[in-house]
C-alpha cells in the first residue's frame, strides 16, 4: 500500500498514522510513504488554481516510480481522499481510497479481523461532509464497527450534519461554524455515547474543541485509532496511552 497522510496527520495527529499502518501490517500489508506535500486542498478552496496545479505536479513527481507497486493509495483524510481522485491525473488518483472503506474491503475479504475491545464501550459516528458526499462512504463504518465483539453502536441524529469545521471556512465564518458544532455536539451528547468517531482530522479537531467546551466526558477518536488500540485485541482507548516516540518513523 502506498500511503498519503495529510497534513492533519504529519503535523497534529500522528497517531492516526501509526495506527494506520499497524492495521494493514496486521492485515499482512506492507505500507510505503513516498515523498509528499500537502494533496492541495486548502489552495484549490481558495481559489489559488496555479499554485494548486504546482502542488500536485510536484507529489505526481514524487508517487511516478513507485505507485505501480501499490494496490491502493490510501488517505486518512477524505479531503485529501477527494483531492487525490478528482484533481490528481493518473493511477495515483485512481488508486486513492479512504481508510474506513479500505479496512471495511479487507474486513468483508477476511484479511482484517476484529476482537474484543478492553471493556464494552457505547460508540457513535461523525459522517463527515467528504466522506459521505464525495467519497460514497455510508454503510462501511456501520457494518464494521458494529461487529466488534463489545461495541454498541447507536445513530445520533443528524449523523452525516457538517460539524461546521470545513477547513477555512470555521476561520472565515466563525458564527455559523460555531452554531454548526455546538449542534452536533448536543446530537452526539443525546445519543448516549461513550465514544464519537470520525474519519476526518479536521473534524475530529473540531469534535474535541466542542466537546472539550461543553465540558463532556464522551472521547472523539478516529476509527483507525479506535481499531488499532481497542479493537484489535488492545486494552482500550480507556487506559493511558504511552508517549509518541518522535524517533519512530512509519515502515
Amino acid at each position: 500500500m502506498g500511503f498519503f497522510y495529510g497534513c492533519m496527520v504529519d503535523y497534529v495527529y500522528p497517531e492516526i498514522g501509526e495506527s494506520i499502518v499497524k492495521l494493514l501490517n496486521r492485515s499482512g500489508y506492507g505500507v510505503e510513504l513516498p515523498e509528499q506535500g500537502c494533496c492541495g486542498a486548502p489552495t484549490l478552496y481558495t481559489g489559488m488554481e496555479t499554485t494548486t496545479k504546482k502542488i500536485v505536479k510536484d507529489n505526481l513527481a514524487h508517487f511516478e516510480g513507485v505507485v505501480g507497486n501499490y494496490d491502493h493509495v490510501v488517505t486518512p483524510c477524505p479531503t485529501c481522499t477527494h483531492v487525490l481522485g478528482s484533481h490528481w491525473e493518473g493511477p495515483v488518483g485512481e488508486k486513492a481510497v479512504d481508510f474506513i472503506k479500505l479496512i471495511h474491503m479487507l474486513w468483508r475479504a477476511g484479511k482484517f479481523e476484529v476482537k474484543g475491545p478492553g471493556k464494552d464501550v457505547v460508540v457513535t459516528y461523525h459522517y463527515s461532509c467528504h466522506l459521505k458526499r464525495s467519497c460514497g462512504v455510508d454503510v462501511e463504518p456501520r457494518e464494521l464497527l458494529s461487529s466488534v465483539p463489545g461495541v454498541r453502536w447507536v445513530e445520533m441524529e443528524e449523523a452525516d450534519r457538517c460539524c461546521g469545521f470545513a477547513g477555512t471556512y470555521s476561520m472565515k465564518l466563525p458564527e455559523i461554524s460555531s452554531e454548526l458544532l455546538e449542534r452536533k455536539i448536543r446530537n452526539i451528547e443525546k445519543s448516549g455515547a461513550e465514544i464519537v468517531l470520525t474519519d476526518c482530522p479536521g473534524c475530529l479537531l473540531s469534535l474535541r474543541n466542542g466537546l472539550k467546551k461543553a465540558n463532556s466526558n464522551i472521547q472523539a477518536h478516529h476509527t483507525a485509532v479506535f481499531l488499532e488500540r481497542h479493537a484489535s485485541g488492545g486494552q482500550g482507548l480507556f487506559l493511558k496511552k504511552p508517549p509518541l516516540d518522535p524517533a519512530k518513523t512509519f515502515v
